[in-house]
């Protein structure tokens, strides 16, 4: 009878093992993930800024998405937000690249 517990705990320790070693390994993979959208997040607001700079004049729609852009990625923990952020930088980026080539 005392052999049955020692298989059953040894059995529970291995799948105790395995889920704390997929999980740490996720966790890490997140966490990744997170910093390398973060980075891209941020260039595309530095790409934006600059573009905003070097254009004549205001443009609000573009500023509006500048702004939304930077606050998605205030206080971000969440790669899709990031990414989100990312999209509205870019796009502020585009219109004032778009609208000051036309002038």
């Amino acid at each position: 009878m005392s052999a049955w517990i020692v298989w059953t705990v040894a059995i529970a320790m291995l799948v105790l093992a395995g889920f704390i070693a997929a999980t740490r390994s996720r966790a890490a993979a997140r966490t990744r993930e997170l910093a390398s959208e973060m980075a891209r997040a941020r260039r595309a607001i530095a790409l934006a800024e600059a573009s905003r700079d070097t254009y004549p004049g205001q443009l609000a729609k573009a500023d509006v998405l500048l702004d939304q852009a930077t606050g998605l990625l205030s206080g971000n923990d969440d790669p899709a937000t990031a990414i989100r952020a990312r999209e509205l930088a870019e796009q502020a980026d585009e219109l004032w690249r778009v609208t000051g080539s036309d002038t």
